[in-house]
C-alpha cells in the first residue's frame, strides 16, 4: 500500500512539472496581422504548458482526471470542467499558431477541446437549484463571459483554416453550434437572467483593443453568435424563449446600430477601406451574414455593401453562384417562419392588430414570391435576390417581436379570464404561396377549428380534398373544396367537424400537396 501511495505521488509531482514546459515549434508561419487578431483573444493563460504533441500529455490529462474525480462540490466540479476547457482552447490557440501546417496535430487538439466542451455541457445541465440558487446564478455568469470570448477564438480559428483545410473548418463549425447551445442554455436556467444580459451588454461595450478594426471584429463576431443563438432558441416554442429571443434582437440591433452610425460617418474612400480590412478578417458564413444585415441598413452602407460583396468576399470567380445557393436556403427558412406567424396572428384577439400584422406579413410574402421567382430567371442579379428575401426576413422578424410583446402584455388577464375547459373554437390560417405551396404545409387543430386560407400569391388557385383536377361545374359544399378559384388576397374557410387527416392540394398546380390533422 505505502509502495502504491509512493507511485501516486511520483506520478502527480511529474505530471505537474511538465505544466510549465513552452512547446516550441520550427516554424511560425504566421504573418503580422494573423498575430494581431490572435492577441485580441486573451484567455487568461500566458503559457498553456505541455501541448497535446508532447509525449507526456496524457500525464497532464491523468492529473485533470485526478482532480475531477477528488472534486466532489458540484459547483467546483463545473468551475474545474470550465477551467479544463480553457486550458485546452489556449493549447489549440498555441498549436495553431505555432504548427499550422500539421492539419492532423490541429484535429487532434480541436477534439480535445469538443471532449471538454461536451463535459461541461454534461456538468451544466446537472447542475440544480437545489444546490444553492445563488451559487447557480453566479457560475453561470461567470461562464458568460469566458464562452463569449471562445466564441471569438473559435471564429478566428475558422477563418485561419478557410482555405487550407475542409475537415478542420467542418469541424469547427459543429464545435460554434455546441457552444451556441450551451452558452444559451445558461440564461434558461437563470432565476433572473438580467445578469446574463448585463454581462452580454458589458462584452458588446468593452473596448477590447484601440485598433478600431479588431474592435469592430469581436462586435460582429458577437452579433453573428447572437444569431445563431436566436436560430437554435426558435427550434423551441417556450414562453421564455419569446422573452430571450427579444432580448437577443434588441442586443443584435445594437450592435449593427452602432458599427452603421460608424461607417456613416467616415468619408467613402476611408468607409471602404475600414469595411475591406473588417471583412477579409470574417469566415464565409459571417460575411453573409454581414451582408444580409446591411441590405436593410442606410442607402449609403446598403450601396457600399453591395460592391464590397462582389470586390472582397472570398471565393469571387463564385460569387453569383453562392448568392443563388444562399437565396435558396433564406427562402426554405423564410416560407417555415411565415407559416409559423401566420398561425400566431390568428391566435390574437384584437381585429387591428391582427390586420396591422396580417398586412406587414403579406409584404414579406411578396418579398418571397418576388425571390422565388427570380430565382427561376438566369438573368437576374443574384446580390439583389439576397437583398430581397433578407428584407423579407427582417420584415417576419420584426412582426415576431412585436407578437411576442402583445402575448406577454396579455398573459396574465389570459390566465383570469379563460375557463377550465375549452368552450370556443379557434380560427388558423395558412398562406398559399406562388406555385401552390401550402405555409405551413402541415397544420395541427382541433375538431371544431376553423382553418383560413389566405392567396398571397398574385394568381389565382383552387383548393381541394380530391385531388387531381375536377370537372368544371361539379361542386359539393359537404366536401373540403373552395368550389372556385380563390383570388389574388382572397380567403377561403372551412370548419372541420370532423377527426381524421385531411390531405388536399391546389388544382392550378396539382403536385403540391398540403395536410389537415384533426384531433379531438
Amino acid at each position: 500500500m505505502k509502495t502504491f501511495f509512493r507511485i501516486l505521488v511520483l506520478l502527480i509531482v511529474i505530471s505537474l512539472s511538465f505544466f510549465s514546459n513552452s512547446y516550441v515549434s520550427a516554424h511560425d508561419g504566421v504573418d503580422h496581422e494573423k498575430e494581431v487578431a490572435y492577441e485580441q483573444i486573451n484567455l487568461g493563460i500566458d503559457d498553456p504548458g505541455v501541448l497535446p504533441t508532447g509525449r507526456l500529455y496524457f500525464a497532464k490529462e491523468w492529473s485533470r482526471g485526478f482532480r475531477q474525480f477528488f472534486t466532489f462540490n458540484p459547483f467546483k466540479k463545473a468551475e474545474l470542467d470550465l477551467s479544463i476547457l480553457n486550458e485546452k482552447a489556449a493549447e489549440l490557440q498555441k498549436i495553431a499558431e505555432d504548427d499550422k501546417n500539421s492539419f492532423d496535430t490541429v484535429l487532434y487538439a480541436v477534439d480535445q477541446y469538443e471532449i471538454s466542451l461536451n463535459t461541461l455541457e454534461d456538468r451544466i445541465l446537472g447542475l440544480k437549484v437545489q444546490d444553492g440558487q445563488a451559487n447557480l446564478d453566479r457560475f453561470l455568469v461567470s461562464l458568460t463571459n469566458r464562452l463569449a470570448k471562445h466564441n471569438d477564438f473559435l471564429a478566428i480559428l475558422k477563418v485561419r483554416f478557410e482555405t487550407s483545410n475542409d475537415s478542420i473548418q467542418e469541424k469547427i463549425g459543429n464545435i460554434q453550434n455546441k457552444l451556441t447551445q450551451v452558452f444559451f442554455s445558461i440564461p434558461l436556467r437563470l432565476k433572473n437572467n438580467e445578469g446574463f444580459f448585463n454581462e452580454l451588454r458589458a462584452l458588446q461595450a468593452r473596448r477590447v483593443t484601440d485598433d478600431r478594426v479588431y474592435a469592430a471584429l469581436h462586435d460582429i463576431r458577437l452579433a453573428a453568435f447572437l444569431d445563431r443563438a436566436y436560430e437554435v432558441i426558435s427550434r423551441d416554442n417556450k414562453t421564455k424563449h419569446s422573452e430571450l429571443k427579444l432580448r437577443i434582437v434588441e442586443l443584435e440591433d445594437i450592435i449593427f446600430t452602432q458599427f452603421n452610425e460608424r461607417i456613416y460617418g467616415l468619408r467613402e474612400n476611408n468607409a471602404r477601406e475600414f469595411l475591406s480590412q473588417v471583412i477579409e478578417y470574417l469566415d464565409y458564413e459571417t460575411q453573409l451574414y454581414v451582408f444580409e444585415k446591411f441590405t436593410v441598413g442606410t442607402d449609403k452602407n446598403r450601396e457600399l455593401f453591395q460592391q464590397l460583396s462582389t470586390d472582397i468576399i472570398k471565393n469571387p470567380g463564385h460569387v453569383e453562384e453562392l448568392d443563388r445557393n444562399r437565396s435558396l436556403e433564406l427562402v426554405e427558412k423564410a416560407e417555415l417562419m411565415f407559416g409559423e406567424l401566420v398561425s400566431k396572428i390568428m391566435g390574437l384577439e384584437d381585429l387591428s392588430t391582427k390586420q396591422s400584422l396580417e398586412g406587414r406579413l403579406a409584404l414579406a410574402a411578396s418579398h418571397i414570391n418576388d425571390t422565388k421567382n427570380a430565382l427561376k430567371d438566369k438573368e437576374s442579379n443574384y446580390g439583389e435576390v439576397v437583398g430581397r428575401i433578407t428584407a423579407s426576413l427582417a420584415i417576419m422578424k420584426k412582426v415576431e417581436q412585436d407578437i411576442s410583446e402583445i402575448t406577454e402584455s396579455s398573459a396574465l388577464t389570459t390566465k383570469t379570464i379563460m375557463a377550465p375547459q375549452r368552450t370556443l373554437t379557434r380560427v388558423w390560417k395558412v398562406g398559399i404561396l406562388s406555385g401552390g405551396e401550402f405555409r405551413p404545409e402541415e397544420l395541427k387543430i382541433k375538431k371544431g377549428d376553423t382553418v383560413v386560407w389566405i392567396n398571397l400569391d398574385s394568381m389565382g388557385h383552387w383548393i381541394s380534398e380530391r385531388g387531381g383536377f375536377r370537372e368544371k361545374g361539379v361542386c359539393d359544399e359537404d366536401v373540403f373544396d373552395s368550389c372556385k378559384v380563390i383570388g389574388p388576397n382572397e380567403k377561403f374557410e372551412f370548419i372541420f367537424n370532423y377527426e381524421g387527416t385531411w390531405h388536399y392540394r391546389d388544382y392550378v398546380n396539382p403536385n403540391k400537396e398540403g395536410v389537415i390533422v384533426v384531433e379531438e
